[in-house]
């Protein structure tokens, strides 16, 4: 009786404190007057304006907007990728050759 007593006591104990833990939590964001959350965002950038801004996907709210970097002012042209040679086609450099290359009935 006496153990089932001192178990019940700490379990009332870990219960207190995870409350007061939670009551800290709240008063804080109280007295912040606002709770910080994870929220998805688009980001628009503009080039013609220079600037960067991002908006809630859920409600479409602006949160914040910025000007840009000069890296993402920056924009790339397309580019094709390069044919590889005809000898990097036929085996990998620097690597075994391949059997017809190793027999020499390669053209």
């Amino acid at each position: 009786m006496e153990e089932d007593k001192k178990a019940e006591a700490a379990e009332f104990t870990a219960t207190i404190r995870r409350l007061e833990q939670e009551i800290g939590e709240l008063s804080y964001k109280i007295e912040q007057g606002c709770e910080e959350r994870l929220a998805d965002c688009r980001v628009h950038m503009d080039y013609n304006s220079g600037n960067v801004a991002y908006f809630r996907e859920d409600t479409g709210e602006l949160v914040t907007s910025r000007s840009m970097t000069p890296e993402e002012r920056q924009t790339s042209l397309p580019v094709e990728p390069d044919e590889p040679e005809p000898e990097e086609a036929q085996g990998v450099p620097g690597g075994e050759p391949l059997e017809a290359e190793a027999e020499g009935t390669m053209p």
